[in-house]
């Protein structure tokens, strides 16, 4: 150390703090002592140089801070070593009733140490220097004077666990969170290092505001690895606040070329989140990042399941159907994820959305399974909307037909049954068995008007040598009352 320092400080060696106006009012909170505290921080100008105060009350103890200048601690945080030109600290604390104060200043290069009890000063060696030794160390953990230099004197001493060990001894989420940037900012680590990190951090600090913080600036070194990122990801469902978690999962979607595995645990850490907004919010940014293939599409449709709102959902599903390739397990997923819906609207929006946008593309399974998934739709005109359309839009097997048939038997209104039916009659590749079920449907409906019109259609497209479908036409006639219908219908078939 040259002279020139020498002659601004009296003690050479130990760690050097320096106090900053900012720093100090971000980070000042409780004091010494288990309870609660109230406080207050304050800056003033003396004589043109800065003096910083700091007042803590509580049931059992009181507290006063005030200093000016730069301090220098000693390594084990137990002595002052330092004072700049000019400068002093001061400690006093009052413990049920009694008042101990410490006072320091730098005059002409030395350090005076006085000691108080009370109003009565006695010699600060041993009874001063003993009190400040066992108070200075929970003084800079409660205050964060200096976390910084402690923090990198620490690492460098103990390393990454001797740091976790530190924090875990500060009551303060918001210090806590100054040392473990710090901690993160040092780099280098390992990822057992790392994952140790997250997994000690996301106990430590309850504030979801200030964990949130040191989840997103450390973001770049906790994604370094796969093991790392899962361990991460799987610290963000620590973070009790859907708005903080949703910002962090966010950032790491846009920063990072998540592999497969990694998006299932964003996935995951998304289904863990109670608001049905916020997990929209990280469903579309993962779709509109372009993060999906196969496999995690199904999961993404997975996790709607675990949305409460037909709205939110249906904004989801909506935009995982733009992915190009659907399997037959995310099919089953969106399956289920719909029929777990109670709004028919939405439902209705959903399966429209999936047929246009796989026009004639579905094979026959897919196309029954719409149909059946149609059946937890109450309302006849938004089963006959999504029915329609699907009988417009896609070819049906005998299969799909005798599913179609089990929904219009469900339905109450033969004004949209025969809607369907007819639309069904459309079909250029309606079969034999497909008009012999048509047929059956007309036996559950009411009005002669109704059945009457379906069965007109039906009459057109019934080959004479067909002998099973003519039978089965007759038998359907039976049902009509009107005389005048039923008589137009016979002679429709021998037409």
């Amino acid at each position: 150390m040259n002279n020139t320092h020498k002659s601004k400080y009296m003690v050479p060696q130990g760690q050097k703090i320096t106090i900053l106006a900012g720093i100090l009012v971000a980070m000042i909170v409780l004091l010494v002592g288990v309870e609660a505290f109230a406080q207050s921080v304050s800056i003033n100008t003396r004589n043109g140089r800065t003096v910083y105060n700091y007042n803590g009350r509580g049931s059992q103890n009181d507290y006063k801070i005030e200093y000016r200048g730069e301090i220098e601690i000693s390594d084990d945080d137990r002595e002052i070593t330092g004072i700049s030109r000019g400068g002093y600290f001061e400690l006093s604390k009052i413990t049920f009733g009694n008042r101990r104060t410490v006072y320091i200043r730098e005059s002409g290069g030395k350090l005076i140490k006085e000691f108080y009890e009370g109003r009565r000063e006695i010699p600060f060696e041993p009874e001063g220097k003993e009190w400040l030794a066992d108070v200075l160390p929970d003084v800079l953990r409660s205050t964060g004077i200096g976390a910084e230099s402690r923090t990198k004197r620490i690492h460098k001493q103990k390393g990454v666990n001797g740091v976790l060990e530190e924090i875990g001894e500060i009551r303060s989420d918001h210090i806590k969170t100054k040392y473990a940037k710090v901690l993160l900012d040092i780099g280098g680590h390992t990822d057992a290092e790392l994952e140790a990190i997250v997994n000690r951090i996301t106990r430590e600090v309850d504030s979801d505001h200030y964990l949130s913080q040191i989840l997103i600036e450390g973001s770049d070194e906790f994604m370094q690895s796969q093991s790392t990122a899962k361990a991460y990801f799987q610290g963000v469902r620590y973070l009790n606040s859907d708005h903080y978690a949703t910002n962090v999962l966010k950032e790491a979607i846009r920063k990072r070329d998540l592999e497969d595995e990694l998006i299932v645990e964003v996935l995951n850490a998304a289904a863990d989140i109670n608001s049905d907004h916020y997990i929209t919010t990280i469903l579309n940014e993962v779709i509109e990042e372009d993060k999906l293939n196969e496999k995690t599409l199904e999961q993404l449709i997975e996790t709607t399941e675990e949305m409460s709102s037909d709205h939110y959902r249906s904004v989801v599903l909506k935009k995982a159907l733009r992915e190009p390739n659907i399997t037959r397990e995310a099919f089953n997923s969106l399956m289920r994820s719909v029929s777990d819906m109670s709004s028919d609207h939405y439902i209705t929006t959903i399966l429209k959305e999936l047929i246009g946008r796989r026009s004639g593309d579905l094979d026959e399974q897919f196309v029954t399974d719409i149909i059946k998934v149609t059946q937890d739709i109450s309302s006849d005109h938004y089963t006959t909307v999504v029915l329609s359309e699907l009988l417009e839009e896609q070819d049906v097997s005998d299969e799909g037909f005798a599913a179609l048939i089990e929904t219009v038997d469900d339905m109450s209104s033969d004004h949209y049954i025969s809607v369907v039916l007819i639309r069904a009659l459309d079909k250029d590749d309606i079969t034999s068995q497909g008009l012999i079920s048509i047929m059956r449907a007309t036996e559950e409906m009411n009005s002669d008007h109704y059945i009457t019109k379906v069965l007109q259609e039906v009459a057109e497209q019934i080959q004479p040598n067909d002998r099973e479908a003519r039978e089965a036409f007759r038998r359907a006639v039976r049902n009509i009352n009107s005389d005048t219908y039923y008589g137009r219908l016979m002679r429709s078939l021998d037409n």
